[in-house]
């Protein structure tokens, strides 16, 4: 498997060269890594026959899928609906943000976003939408973080931290979101 996958690193790196046509290698043991239109999938199994099979869009998305049901998903685009919370108004999104993981007991959710906007303001306008909100608040050497947890109102659990560094012009805002199936 450790084989696998650094010739996966191998034809990664050809295809971000530009190299044209398709490109698949296989092990004795299942594995395979594909690119094919500058999308990569990489398939690996244990040795138990469990297969995990990943998907990487040319933009960078991911999506992984196990045999044994469990997701996952990074820089996909996940609706505020779905999530249960707002995204923080006029807050640009990292490069592999948002994330989704689901496990056969409960899906979780990521974002990773920036605003101009200070990291008290941030919190103000998570606490409203967090039942029982827990808020706490530090700051070291001129960084300053807020954060607030809580439940949402279908019970799923909510943590908000906002964080800006001494001389940063904008705030780290992380929002997670941890839901039981049902």
């Amino acid at each position: 498997m450790k084989q696998l996958f650094l010739t996966a690193f191998f034809v990664l790196a050809l295809a971000g060269c530009g190299s044209k046509g398709d490109v698949v290698i296989q092990d004795g043991e299942g594995n395979k890594v594909e690119v094919k239109d500058g999308q990569t999938q990489v398939t690996s199994t244990d040795e138990k026959g469990g297969t995990v099979k990943t998907n990487v869009e040319p933009d960078g998305k991911m999506t992984t899928e196990s045999s044994n049901g469990d997701k996952s998903s990074v820089g996909v685009s996940i609706p505020e609906s779905e999530f249960g919370v707002p995204y923080y108004p006029g807050s640009t999104h990292g490069a592999s943000s948002p994330i989704k993981t689901e496990t056969g007991a409960e899906i979780n959710f990521a974002a990773m976003t920036t605003t101009k906007d200070d990291p008290a303001t941030v919190i103000k306008f998570y606490e409203s939408k967090v039942t029982e909100p827990k808020k706490s608040s530090a700051s070291s050497d001129g960084m300053v973080m807020e954060s607030v947890s809580g439940k949402l109102a279908d019970g799923s659990e909510v943590a908000i931290a906002a964080t800006k560094a001494k001389d940063a012009t904008e705030t780290q805002i992380t929002l997670t979101v941890r839901r039981t199936k049902k």
